[in-house]
């Protein structure tokens, strides 16, 4: 199914609304049990997670379990409740803080049923008051990326945001690149989501 035409993000704001079309990749690193710090020789692997925006909220794309996660530890899945992916707009903030006294910078995802309901919710994002209600605060040790859906040769695949049409092309030389109903020059910049590159 086709989506419409993507728009134009400003990133330097800090923050991306999530529109249908957009993904968010969450990978989450584990470390041995009992270890007490987060050196690389306790580390054990990742767990993965890709979420799609559409009408209904964030779905579930793609999830990559890690064999032997230690039990103590929760699953990527959990990081980001249900009930926050199925609300119908969403916000990625890309470092927040969310204790002034622990100084760390993390992801945050705002989720309102509104528009109204998020710019009440951004308003408030200061200090503690950030999960005071719709919003899902990543761990240290995880990564939140956004990234799109577009289209090669008729297949969804996802890219990470920034991707050009010559990345996803590789070594093909000839290839046409649409946006909508529109040819696009394929040496545009960054895709969109919904761009159906062909050869």
């Amino acid at each position: 199914m086709a989506l419409p035409p993507g728009q134009v993000v400003d990133l330097s704001k800090g923050w991306v609304d999530i529109t249908e079309g957009m993904v968010l990749l969450v990978e989450n690193a584990y470390f041995r049990d009992g270890s007490t710090t987060r050196a690389i020789a306790d580390y054990i692997g990742t767990e993965k997670l890709a979420l799609r925006a559409g009408r209904g909220g964030l779905t579930v794309t793609e999830h990559v379990p890690l064999p032997g996660r230690p039990a103590k530890q929760p699953p990527v899945v959990a990081l980001f409740p249900e009930k926050e992916r199925r609300r119908r707009q969403h916000r990625l903030y890309f470092q927040v803080v969310v204790d002034k006294a622990s100084g760390k910078a993390k992801a945050v995802v705002l989720g309102a049923g509104s528009r109204g309901e998020m710019a009440a919710l951004a308003a408030r994002l200061t200090g503690k008051t950030v999960c005071a209600g719709g919003c899902t605060v990543f761990p240290e040790g995880s990564s939140v990326s956004l990234a799109m859906e577009i289209f090669v040769n008729g297949q969804p695949r996802t890219v990470l945001w920034g991707s050009t049409p010559k990345s996803v092309a590789g070594a093909q030389r000839t290839f046409t690149l649409r946006r909508g109903d529109k040819m696009m020059p394929t040496e545009a910049g960054a895709l969109l989501p919904g761009d159906r590159i062909e050869w």
